[in-house]
């Protein structure tokens, strides 16, 4: 789509009319006027930092923030430039010089809804800002909004009835809202008039627009008369072989129709024809790159720009080499930008996150304390905290990084990742989620990070969108692994949902992929598993050439252990085990392994022996401690379990460990105890949502933390819609005298599975509003499923009370 450009408009705004608009007092206006002089002077890091410090003392000056906000988006670096500009922009005496400056800003960040809201308020005091109101259609297409984009067009044309941009809005506008004749009807005479006017730019966009519109009728319509978007795009090329707008989207047109050659083909004739034109030879290394020719495309780079004069060529270079792996060689040439260019926080910020790739953290931490922005040195020192596993510095530094900066999305990504570590989820998807919209095309990985999440929730339809969004943007230089990954979400998820057809072509994509044996061979299994039991999982995993004995392959064997034990096929899971040992004989993670085959076979002595023989091995290994106290549990030794149970905890203060450690509590009759075990297991592990549940139950039950039982079942709830979860929720909800959302959360519970307790606490609940028949039917329905589950006389006395109270 065609965007009206006003960043040179911006800039010289913002030079020329601050006199009409920057009220100042007198102890300011000495500052202002200096600030001016140097922008006039294109002094422009100058301007940056008197203004920073004259903002000091007043932070919330409109003036001077307009002033800083225009000088850091004439610097390039529009996202710092927003939040300075968004305060000018409240005081209505700034708002029409502002918001010039924040919907090119906005525009840049594809931030359209933010676009839309300023030219709304530019427009209500001016309405004849034209070249906002186009601004605005453009945003609302961007939007979704065609009708919006169409009535804007209109009354752009209302206003400029020769204006042949409105044409062009109004044509892709209603191409969007499915109205293709008419959409064809406005191109064709967009193109008409700008042939009688002698203007190119339009003609050329008009003509570009018609053949991407008869493509989309021919794809669309079987019926449609074909060949007229191929002709347009051969004319267009003949005729323009250079021009941007033609090759970018006479690309596009043939990676769709699946013509990569023709792609190549113009590209390198139009780079060969223009050598001087650096835009081209920029496009050619890509090509290049796409044919895994890297070092002929750094090759290209470097001659379009032999003097190194050229920052868009060089910054070029830079990429690529970062992109091809070479990270060293990338931040010495963000280094030589900076000599030849002149250094800026943008810069300095990409210097040192290569440096901290590198792990030359000495040299990171030196550029890092010449970045003047605060937000920039939170980002990079919240990396660092990242890098330490100081999550909550990290998330402290990295939080305050997106107040300020909130549309940078690799603050948002990292702000998500320490959040993840910290067990704040919700947090976590709201960063990811806000990384992706606000650069669609650049931080990836906030989609595969969002993928993985979706399918841990058990949000497969959801997995499956994002894997695909993060694979839609990958491209030879994203690393095997990370597609690797995509393509396993895919596979689960697609499993999941007994989409078998569709997890086959991501498992033929994962075989293929290099180092990726073992991912496959485990999710070949899984597959198996799913479609066709625990046998053919076994068969795969000892058909796909992996040597479950390697040390490596560990992951595997445990689910060759996991599904022979689920077949009862108790010998043949020892026998792998007894394999591995021999090539591990020292392995006291093996012997816990062969324990928990015996332990679940119900075979204590040979799971005791095993267990002993771990400790003998490693005297502090902690699942070999806990393999023996769940043996004393189930043997009735509780005291002594619980001394296992605490050293295991001393030794790995894992959730599971303080999980199970309150269960023994639990039964011991240490009902504050066991709470204070829960509350650890979730500190140590926010996500175990067996915790959170046993956690709330027992608050519940206990009757003095109803506000903090409520929390946590809620928040089990966000990690697990199943039937306990909510059978707990809806416990707590009763004990809260929130009889109606108990009622629901019960319903929800034997929706998925018709369990006598949970029939019993329904009856509860309705006999408390009132419901006495529904009550008497939910108390027999529970004596029905089991007449001797824990709570069944109790049911039977409602049973009679009910049934008496009805004669």
């Amino acid at each position: 789509m065609y965007q009206f450009c006003l960043r040179h408009f911006a800039s010289a705004l913002a030079v020329s009319l601050f006199t009409l608009f920057v009220g100042c007092s007198s102890n300011l206006e000495s500052q202002v006027k200096e600030i001016r002089a140097l922008q006039e002077s294109e002094k422009i890091d100058e301007s940056i930092d008197a203004a920073r410090l004259a903002l000091e003392k007043h932070p919330d000056d409109p003036g001077l923030n307009l002033l800083l906000g225009a000088s850091l988006f004439r610097k390039g670096e529009t996202s710092a430039s927003i939040w300075p500009l968004e305060k000018a922009f409240r005081v209505e005496d700034h708002r029409v010089l502002a918001g010039f400056i924040l919907v090119q800003a906005y525009t840049e960040s594809t931030n359209h809804t933010q676009v839309i809201r300023i030219c709304d308020a530019m427009l209500e005091l001016d309405p004849d800002l034209t070249g906002i109101l186009f601004i605005r259609g453009n945003a609302k297409l961007d939007n979704g909004n065609h009708e919006g984009a169409i009535l804007d067009a209109h009354k752009l044309q209302e206003a400029e009835p020769d204006n042949l941009r409105a044409l062009i809005l109004e044509g892709n506008a209603l191409w969007k809202n499915d109205q293709l004749q008419e959409a064809t009807v406005s191109y064709l005479k967009a193109k008409e008039l700008a042939e009688e006017q002698e203007n190119e730019e339009i003609l050329v966009h008009a003509r570009v627009e018609l053949a991407r519109l008869y493509h989309d009728i021919e794809s669309s319509d079987p019926e449609a008369p074909k060949g007229r978007a191929a002709d347009e795009f051969a004319a267009l090329l003949e005729e323009y072989p250079a021009h941007p707008l033609v090759l970018t989207n006479a690309r596009s047109y043939f990676e769709y129709t699946r013509q990569p050659e023709r792609i190549s083909e113009i590209i390198e004739k139009a780079a060969t024809e223009f050598p001087e034109r650096a835009d081209l030879q920029m496009s050619y290394a890509q090509i290049l790159v796409q044919r895994d020719e890297g070092e002929k495309a750094l090759e290209t780079l470097r001659s379009a720009d032999e003097s190194g004069q050229n920052p868009a060529v060089q910054k070029a270079i830079a990429e690529h080499l970062e992109t091809t792996g070479q990270l060293k060689e990338a931040a010495e040439q963000i280094g030589k930008i900076q000599e030849t260019f002149g250094a800026s926080d943008a810069l300095r910020m990409k210097q040192a996150d290569l440096l901290l790739s590198l792990e030359d953290r000495e040299a990171a931490m030196e550029v890092i304390a010449s970045i003047e922005d605060p937000s920039y040195r939170d980002l990079l020192n919240g990396r660092l905290a990242l890098i330490d596993q100081d999550y909550e510095s990290a998330y402290k530094l990295l939080s305050n990084a997106v107040r300020n900066w909130p549309n940078n999305p690799l603050a948002r990504y990292n702000t998500g990742i320490a959040a993840l570590a910290l067990g704040k989820r919700e947090a976590a998807a709201a960063e990811f989620l806000e990384a992706t919209r606000v650069d669609p095309d650049g931080i990836t990985d906030a989609s595969l990070a969002l993928a993985q999440m979706e399918l841990q929730q058990g949000n497969y339809p959801r997995g499956i969108e994002f894997a695909n969004r993060y694979l839609s943007k990958t491209s030879h230089a994203t690393p095997p692994e990370k597609v690797a990954a995509a393509h396993r979400v895919l596979i689960q998820c697609n499993v999941e949902l007994g989409r078998f057809t569709k997890a086959e072509r991501s498992l033929k994509i994962l075989k293929g992929i290099k180092d990726q044996e073992l991912a496959f061979a485990i999710e070949l299994a899984g597959y198996q598993k799913k479609k066709n039991g625990a046998q053919e999982a076994v068969t795969a995993l000892r058909n796909t050439g992996i040597d479950l004995s390697d040390p490596k392959n560990r992951v595997a064997l445990n689910l060759l252990i996991s599904n022979l034990t689920s077949l009862k096929q108790t010998q043949k899971a020892a026998e792998a085990v007894d394999a591995a040992i021999q090539v591990e004989p020292d392995s006291s993670s093996l012997y816990v392994l062969l324990g928990e085959i015996y332990l679940e076979a119900g075979d204590a002595t040979q799971s005791e022996a095993a267990y002993q023989k771990a400790l003998e091995l490693n005297s502090e290994e902690a699942n070999a401690q806990l393999g023996l106290a769940i043996l004393m549990r189930d043997r009735g030794e509780l005291e002594p379990a619980l001394e296992l149970l605490r050293s295991a905890t001393e030794l790995s203060p894992t959730g599971n460990h303080y999980f199970l450690a309150a269960g023994v509590l639990e039964q011991l009759g240490r009902g504050d105890e066991a709470i204070e075990a829960l509350r650890l297991a979730v500190k140590a592990d926010p996500g175990h949502t067996a915790a959170l549940n046993n956690l709330a139950w027992l608050l519940a039950e206990q009757g003095t933390h109803l506000d903090e039982a409520l929390e946590v079942a809620e928040r089990a709830m966000r990690l697990a819609h199943t039937a306990s979860v909510y059978d707990t929720l809806g416990w707590v909800r009763y004990k809260r005298g929130e009889y109606l959302q108990a009622e629901r959360m019960f319903q929800q519970a034997i929706q998925r599975q018709a369990n006598p307790g949970f029939f019993y606490r329904l009856g509860l609940v309705l006999e408390q509003s009132g419901k006495t028949q529904d009550a008497l039917i939910a108390f027999e329905k529970a004596l029905q499923i089991n007449s001797q589950f824990s709570q069944a006389d109790e049911a039977r006395t409602a049973v009679a009370r009910l049934s008496q109270g009805q004669e």
